[in-house]
C-alpha cells in the first residue's frame, strides 16, 4: 500500500538527490505511479509532476525538471500502490486543490460518507476535495 516522503527547510541540490533516493526506496511501498509537489521558497505556486510508473518514469519528465527549478521549502512526494481507481496520471498522487495539497496512504473505509463520493474514483483524492 502506498508510501509518502517528505523535505522541509533550506533544500539544496543535495536534498534534491535525497529526494531521488527516497522516491526510489519508498517504492518498495508502489510501483503504479509516482509524485511530488514542490512548495517554493518564495510566495509562487505549488508545483507538481506526476507519472504513471515506477520513480524512474517520473525522473525523465520535463515536469518533473520544471517542478525542481529554483529554491524550495518543502518537497512531499508519493509512491501508488493502486488500490482504487486505474492507474493513471491524474490518479496519482498528490492531488491538488484550490486551498490543500495532499497525498495519503491507505483506503478510506467510510468512503461514501464524504461529499460528492461518486465522482472519484480514487477515495484519497475524494478525501482531499472534502477537505477543501
Amino acid at each position: 500500500m502506498c508510501g509518502l516522503i517528505g523535505m522541509a527547510g533550506e533544500i539544496t541540490v543535495k536534498e534534491e538527490r535525497a529526494l531521488k533516493t527516497l522516491l526510489t526506496l519508498d517504492a518498495l511501498r508502489g510501483i503504479d505511479s509516482t509524485g511530488i509537489a514542490v512548495v517554493p521558497r518564495h510566495q509562487g505556486m505549488v508545483k507538481m509532476a506526476k507519472e504513471v510508473g515506477n520513480p524512474y518514469e517520473l525522473f525523465n519528465t520535463k515536469s518533473y525538471d520544471k517542478a525542481l527549478m529554483g529554491t524550495h521549502r518543502a518537497i512531499i512526494g508519493h509512491n501508488r500502490f493502486a488500490t482504487q481507481g486505474a492507474t493513471t496520471r491524474r490518479n496519482a498522487h498528490p492531488f491538488e486543490f484550490d486551498t490543500l495539497v495532499g497525498a495519503h496512504n491507505g483506503t478510506l473505509k467510510n468512503k461514501y460518507r464524504l461529499d460528492d463520493n461518486k465522482d472519484f474514483d480514487v477515495d484519497s483524492e475524494n478525501l482531499y476535495h472534502h477537505m477543501d
